[in-house]
């Protein structure tokens, strides 16, 4: 597909200076042309203990490596959510909207019900100690931002926006329905 764009964008040049009346390459299908070959990549998942541990304590102080111009749009956030998923070897969308409301400090679990869940079933995570350090840590930062997300911010905020904007719609809904 690169070759494409490459020769595109030579040709249109060519067009735009006058020296070809049209460029004939933006109508040509690639696939056509060239034979595609879609390599499969295959993902390598990593079991040397050492190196795990290697990055895992890159992973928890990665933010104190950082100068300070970088550490203003630092997301502290962003480093327990890759924390927390390298503990718990969870899927990114569902450990990124976990709620507030699943965690439980008594019992400790984080129980996600079957709707959040992609195989449909309930969930319960253990809360080991350093998941409830994050958790708690979590705890105090959402205090100022009133998110119901552990891991807030801009798109959780434009998920719980919707997701409240939906909850408005069915309300009218029914109540048109009632009328």
């Amino acid at each position: 597909m690169r070759i494409k764009t490459t020769l595109n964008q030579f040709f249109k040049y060519l067009e735009a200076e006058g020296i070809l009346k049209e460029n004939f390459v933006k109508d040509i299908q690639i696939s056509n042309v060239l034979p595609v070959k879609k390599v499969k990549k295959e993902k390598k998942i990593e079991t040397d203990l050492q190196k795990l541990k290697e990055y895992y304590l890159k992973i928890r102080f990665y933010h104190k490596s950082l100068s300070v111009a970088q550490k203003k749009n630092f997301q502290i956030t962003t480093k327990y959510l890759t924390e927390f998923l390298f503990l718990t070897a969870m899927r990114n969308k569902q450990a990124r909207e976990t709620k507030w409301e699943y965690v439980d400090f008594k019992k400790g679990v984080i129980v996600y019900p079957p709707e959040s869940v992609k195989k449909r079933r309930q969930y319960i995570l253990p809360i080991t100690k350093r998941i409830k350090i994050i958790l708690k840590t979590l705890k105090k930062l959402n205090e100022n931002v009133g998110s119901e997300y552990v891991f807030f911010n801009k798109k959780t905020k434009k998920q719980e926006e919707k997701e409240k904007k939906a909850k408005r719609r069915k309300k009218k809904r029914k109540i048109f329905k009632r009328r």
